[in-house]
């Protein structure tokens, strides 16, 4: 029998919007995630956020599943969106599906694979932002849930741009600060919740 939400419409036709966090390795993605489900929680928005697979992956020491086979880093990911989908209205990911494909080596992965990402991927009304953020002088690069060095991660911006360019997905670009949450809630509502007053730390 199918699962029904709340409102008693089956969960697999109630749509399900996708908060994509697009971003380099350690560039603060899962930090904006959240901050940005507490702040639409707090304002009464029906929201949840997903786990990252593939930092799982990396902590239980089988890193080599993400150059051989995110084809289960995908589906697990995607299993994340499914099971909240008429349950809540907004999921933030910080692990967008679409970087399956962007991470997958061609010689270890079918064509197949790519088409199959793209098609699941476009199945939910996504939202894209894309983070940045100059590293700090005397930053120390997390190796703790990662796959990339911290040469290898910074390079990784402009390539995962050019990216998303040629798949011709469009994205919000935002540097990243202390009132980055309120700037993505902002685009989705406009006006509600009230940009608080920073102070320098």
């Amino acid at each position: 029998m199918m699962k029904r939400g709340i409102d008693g419409a089956p969960r697999s036709s109630r749509p399900l919007k996708v908060i994509n966090l697009y971003g380099r390795p350690q560039v603060g993605k899962t930090a904006v995630a959240s901050g940005l489900h507490w702040l639409m929680r707090t304002h009464g928005l029906s929201a949840d956020r997903t786990a990252e697979y593939a930092q799982h992956l990396c902590l239980v020491g089988t890193k080599w599943q993400l150059a051989e086979d995110q084809f289960s880093v995908c589906a697990q990911q995607h299993q994340y969106l499914l099971v909240r989908r008429g349950a809540y209205e907004y999921v933030i990911s910080d692990s967008p599906l679409l970087l399956c494909a962007f991470y997958a080596p061609r010689d270890t992965h079918p064509a197949a694979f790519y088409e199959a990402v793209e098609a699941y991927d476009s199945a939910f009304e996504n939202v894209n932002f894309f983070l940045t953020r100059e590293p700090a002088a005397n930053e120390q690069y997390e190796n703790s849930g990662r796959r990339h060095t911290q040469s290898e991660a910074l390079a990784m911006e402009a390539e995962l741009k050019e990216f998303l360019k040629k798949k011709d997905i469009p994205y919000t670009e935002l540097a990243i600060t202390q009132e980055t949450p309120w700037l993505i809630l902002d685009r989705l509502y406009p006006g509600l919740a009230r940009m608080p007053a920073f102070q320098d730390i």
